[in-house]
């Protein structure tokens, strides 16, 4: 997951004003799968916090 959304921030931070046509090349069933299990982790995690309070 990370590498390709590094590659994007990368292009991003070299020339700010880039502008994306299409993203959908970068997207794939891996990507997917992780990004759904990171939020599935962060609000895990906000559900603790706000039970600790």
């Amino acid at each position: 997951m990370g590498t390709k959304l590094e590659r994007i921030s990368e292009r991003v931070a070299q020339n700010p004003k880039m502008v994306f046509t299409s993203l959908y090349h970068w997207i794939d069933e891996e990507l997917l799968e992780a990004m759904s299990s990171r939020n599935e982790r962060e609000k895990s995690d906000r559900r603790g916090q706000s039970n600790e309070r």
